[in-house]
């Protein structure tokens, strides 16, 4: 079995939009406790408050319904049009892709689970 990996999200748009993707992962059984929102890194040592990224643990397993989660989400939320994923697997590879509310939730899905680590 392949270990869960991390997906995190950036929106390019606002804090809300983070919080509004964070809340609609959250409300998926699948992903719940798995979500969390992570803050920019420090300027000068100073504590950041501002939201950077919302990052999901992902098992491989579950890429399709992540693929489905933020593919939905961009066809409801219409501020943001492109959502870009760094996909960092378990044994520590990274990649970065952006994704459309137009794009096929298997292609994506599969494009994450070989990022993943997960070759099938």
């Amino acid at each position: 079995m392949v270990e869960a990996g991390v997906v995190a999200a950036t929106t390019g748009g606002s804090e809300h939009d983070l919080r509004s993707l964070a809340f609609w992962l959250r409300s998926e059984d699948e992903f719940r406790g798995r979500v969390e929102l992570e803050e920019a890194p420090a300027h000068r040592g100073e504590p950041s408050s501002e939201l950077d990224a919302v990052v999901t643990v992902l098992p491989p397993a579950a890429a399709s319904s992540f693929a489905s989660s933020v593919l939905a989400w961009l066809t409801h939320h219409h501020g943001v049009h492109t959502l870009s994923l760094t996909v960092r697997s378990a044994a520590g590879a990274q990649a970065s892709l952006s994704c459309h509310a137009t794009d096929d939730p298997r292609q994506l899905a599969g494009t994450i689970r070989r990022l993943l680590g997960d070759g099938s």
